[in-house]
């Protein structure tokens, strides 16, 4: 958006559609404007239309999709008037998923769109179907696919750059041999620039309410009365109009976001009250009046930012912005990362120590400022997907550009002696992708040590990232962990004073009680146990004899190692100890040990085995998971997963005896429970979860006293 407004674009009134995916919530390297066009499958010149979030066929991403009308090709020339965009992120009814990178359009402008081709995996299936001709497309390197024009320049996101129209489109035609056509084939009219209206109105001072948090300053996103911004001026108008702000994705001149109508708490001609948006950050501030021509300008310094959901659930009659909490998802008061077992680029997170390494020391750093509970429980084979498991995982197909991503998963609900404006959001999981490789030449640095200027640092980029899962939005300030990129052969490890601040108001905003009695609160862990200090593990390995399963792990070095707690599982979820061996306490010589278990022997057990690693001060951390299997395995199946009145259990083999089903929710509590007898599990088991909430369960088989299958399902 442009800090002044044309005669042409007066009368037009812009505003800004809503993506829970606001916040880029991944630190970006710039993509050359080269490879951009070059990669491209198609180039339009179009203009934002209308805007609809939606659920994948499967269910486990929530998408945008935005609809454009062309007004030029300029690669991959179509008869077509309308193009659409796919963006991860979005608000589907009270499930929210903030995804980055990705793009933000605001309604009524024109943007340049670089795109991918075609995509038929994670489009909009209901749109396609009514709209077979309109192509839906991902958006080529995330945001720095999209160049917006402000009536005078286009503007590229990561390099501040501004260029005519003019230009632009020689540019394209001299260096690529691509010429502008409208979609029934005429030739494109560039636009000649639109001339500049001054301000009609100034701003004389800016200060924020009074008992707000923190005492002095301005933050961005949160919905406490206090922190509230008072612009003092003239020439407001008596009519509300909107308040811009400088969006911390990018370094997009153009690049603004607008208050939100419930964000306005009062305007006069002299004064406006607002709430500064989550995408608001440190820069120029503009406010527009009713017909969005400019009023005045000033600029303004943004503290931190807290991420939030904006929707009109439940029972509100706007957009509204509305809190995310952190809550007790684990049972033990927070959060558990589970490192992915999943191949991306020859790599996999589970079994990368190094990785592993610098990821627990980014995760003590948030720890050990915030005491925000977040741990480690093990491995998972679960990857990028809505299915209550905050994954750790490589993957190379991130977009250009991106070193690392978090996808931030949250819930709402009202039920439970709610009122309108106290419905409930909390974190369900959030998900951690990072390249193998952080690109061409590159590599990463594991270390403690400085990176090079070939590296980029792993554990600035982790901590980055987790920042993110803590609830923080990006800023301004490139000094800083949560500024939106990082720079190959710098490094940013350690929380500034803001950045502290602003998880500690997350962590306080989280730990009390609320009014769905469902939804535990967040408890905060100790100072004396916020540091995870891993020992080096070089290897975990098991070899299986007969009915005997020898373990075996070997360490690199140690330091204060109490020793290992053996702990073994049925499910790979649920584990309990079952012995113990005795560490080198500290030491820099390698060491192997080894453990034997003779398991139980139940008709097709799975055994899961996995290392608790305990220091000294009681802390631990725990090793990836290991798998054998004794017996012949029943082939079970669960359908539909997911569900939303009943599942179906079927197996390839009958049992005889007595079948209990039971039903559980993720902390292990028995919903209820159904016996059969005489019955064909071949013909199948129909078990009703009508009246259960949406959410995520497990569904237990046993037979004698023996479980035999465990799955998880879906409610929705």
């Amino acid at each position: 958006m442009p800090k002044f407004y044309c005669k042409k674009m007066k009368q037009i009134a812009l505003f800004s559609f809503i993506l829970t995916a606001h916040s880029l919530l991944a630190q970006m390297i710039p993509v050359p404007f080269e490879r951009r066009v070059k990669n491209a499958d198609c180039i339009a010149l179009a203009h934002v239309a209308e805007q609809q979030s939606y659920w994948d066929a499967n269910h486990a991403n929530i998408w945008t999709r935005t609809v454009f009308e062309v007004r030029a090709y300029l690669k991959g020339a179509s008869s077509q008037q309308l193009i659409a965009t796919i963006s991860p992120g979005g608000v589907v009814e009270n499930e929210a998923q903030t995804t980055c990178p990705t793009e933000y359009f605001n309604k009524n402008m024109d943007y340049l769109l670089i795109l991918e081709a075609n995509n038929t995996l994670v489009d909009d299936k209901k749109y396609r179907n009514s709209h077979p001709q309109v192509a839906q497309r991902r958006v080529y390197a995330s945001f720095q696919g999209t160049l917006p024009y402000d009536g005078r320049f286009y503007y590229d996101a990561m390099a501040e750059s501004q260029v005519s129209e003019a230009d632009l489109f020689n540019r394209l035609k001299t260096m690529y041999g691509l010429t502008a056509t409208t979609p029934d084939g005429a030739s494109y009219a560039i636009r000649k620039a639109a001339v500049l209206l001054p301000p009609s109105g100034t701003i004389t001072s800016i200060t924020d309410g009074s008992g707000s948090l923190p005492a002095t300053g301005f933050v961005a996103g949160t919905i406490e009365a206090a922190n509230e911004l008072i612009i003092n001026g003239t020439g407001f108008g008596a009519t509300a109009g909107s308040v811009q702000f400088k969006t911390a994705n990018n370094g997009n001149a153009a690049s603004f976001i607008s208050t939100l109508t419930s964000d306005i708490i009062a305007w006069s001609a002299t004064q406006i009250r607002v709430k500064i948006p989550t995408l608001g950050a440190t820069g120029t501030l503009n406010v527009l009046d009713n017909t969005a021509a400019l009023v005045a300008s000033t600029t303004i310094t943004i503290k931190w930012a807290e991420i939030n959901v904006e929707t009109n659930f439940s029972g509100f009659s706007s957009s509204t912005r509305q809190q995310n909490h952190l809550s007790n998802r684990n049972g033990s008061g927070g959060y558990s990362f589970q490192y992915s077992s999943q191949i991306s680029g020859g790599s996999t997170f589970s079994t990368d120590m190094a990785a592993q390494t610098a990821f627990l020391r980014s995760l003590s750093t948030w720890r050990c400022n915030t005491l925000v509970n977040y741990g480690i429980s093990g491995t998972t084979s679960a990857g990028y997907l809505s299915d209550n498991i905050s994954a750790v995982m490589y993957d190379n197909t991130l977009p250009d550009g991106a070193l690392g991503v978090c996808t931030y998963r949250s819930s709402g609900s009202s039920s439970g002696g709610c009122t309108l404006y106290n419905t409930t959001w909390y974190l369900k999981e959030m998900d951690i992708q990072i390249r193998p490789t952080p690109g061409t030449g590159f590599t990463w640095n594991f270390t403690t040590g400085a990176p090079s200027g070939a590296q980029y640092d792993f554990e600035s980029v982790m901590s980055h990232e987790i920042g993110h899962g803590h609830g923080l939005g990006h800023i301004n300030n490139s000094t800083l962990m949560m500024h939106y990129s990082i720079f190959n052969g710098s490094a940013k490890r350690t929380l500034g004073a803001d950045e502290i601040a602003a998880g500690s108001y997350k962590i306080s905003q989280s730990t009390g009680t609320n009014c769905v009695t469902s939804i535990l609160p967040m408890t905060t862990i100790s100072m004396s146990s916020c540091t995870i200090l891993p020992i080096e593990l070089l290897d975990f390995s098991g070899k299986q004899a007969k009915n005997e399963i020898k373990l075996t792990w070997t360490t690199a070095s140690e330091r204060d190692n109490k020793g290992f707690e053996l702990e073994g599982s049925w499910d790979g979820k649920t584990f309990a100890a079952i012995g113990f061996v005795k560490g080198q306490g500290t030491t820099t010589q390698q060491h192997t040990y080894d453990f034997t278990d003779t398991p139980p022997q139940y008709f097709g057990d799975i055994v899961y085995y996995r290392l608790r690693q305990i220091n000294f001060d009681e802390t631990a951390s725990l090793s990836k998971i290991l798998s054998f299997t004794f017996g012949k395995t029943t082939d079970w199946q669960v359908f539909p997963n997911p569900t939303k009145t009943d599942v179906v259990l079927q197996s390839n083999q009958d049992i005889k005896g007595t079948v209990v089903v039971e039903l559980t929710d993720l902390l292990g509590r028995t919903l209820g429970s159904s016996i059969y007898e005489g019955i064909s599990v071949k013909s199948g088991i129909h078990q009703n979860v009508e009246n259960l909430p949406n959410g995520l369960y497990f569904i237990k088989i046993s037979s004698d006293n023996t479980v035999l299958f465990t799955k998880r399902i879906v409610k929705n």
